[in-house]
């Protein structure tokens, strides 16, 4: 053990003084602090209480988002196209899946490392995560079917509620490029973003956006009935009418 400083005395975790005490078998981090030295449980993921379960639940998620744009691109996109499109002519985002669950095993393994041993605030944390990795991975894949498809302008709808931000409400039903985003980036890539990119058509069908939360979240009341009114094909924030 080094030795103890006059202006800094060791500050360790009851756990870890047991430890020392009584030996046994465990891992421990030791970091130096401003009042001394630190120690903290080393964070094993297996450690963590139901994580089977965790995951799963988050593959599941996953797959509910992937569904719920399944549904809208077919629906939106049902008359636009000389043959109507099914699911497999939608781009493949087996791999956006699995990006997104690395990411969460190793988002998860952070947050229990720091809230592990408070159960509700590591719950929190996690659920946060769980739902900004959701609405990331949301936006990405229609992003991708959507360039697949030629298509390479959408209308930026929001969920027209007061948690919208500001910026994001500015612009709701104006038309945007893929390849030219505004300066807040496309739907669904700020944190927890919940708009989304509808693909601009010169021929929309007549139907409603059916937003549902990746959660399981029935959305109230915010599509918009489309029209077949004639509209300019317009540049990057042109307005939608």
């Amino acid at each position: 053990m080094p030795p103890v400083h006059s202006d800094a005395a060791w500050v360790m975790e009851t756990k870890f003084t047991q430890f020392l005490r009584s030996g046994g078998s465990g891992g421990y981090v030791l970091s130096r602090g401003t009042r001394g030295m630190l120690a903290r449980p080393l964070s094993r993921k297996a450690d963590i209480p139901g994580l089977a379960a965790l995951q799963q639940r988050f593959a599941t998620n996953l797959d509910f988002a992937d569904q719920i744009n399944v549904d809208l691109l077919l629906r939106f996109t049902r008359d636009g196209f000389e043959a109507p499109l099914s699911f497999g002519d939608l781009a493949d985002v087996s791999g956006d899946k699995n990006a997104a669950m690395q990411a969460w095993s190793e988002r998860l393994e952070t947050i229990w490392a720091d809230h592990g041993e408070r159960p509700s605030r590591f719950n929190s944390v996690r659920r946060a995560m769980e739902e900004n990795l959701i609405t990331s991975f949301s936006g990405l894949i229609n992003e991708r079917r959507q360039r697949a498809l030629g298509i390479d302008q959408y209308i930026w709808r929001s969920r027209d509620d007061d948690k919208v931000r500001h910026k994001h409400a500015e612009h709701d039903d104006k038309v945007f490029d893929w390849d030219n985003p505004p300066e807040t980036g496309h739907p669904g890539q700020a944190y927890n973003c919940r708009c989304f990119a509808e693909p601009y058509l010169l021929d929309e069908p007549d139907c409603e956006p059916d937003f549902v939360a990746a959660q399981g979240r029935a959305d109230q009341g915010t599509g918009r009935t489309l029209g077949r009114s004639p509209r300019a094909i317009g540049r990057a924030g042109r307005a939608y009418t």
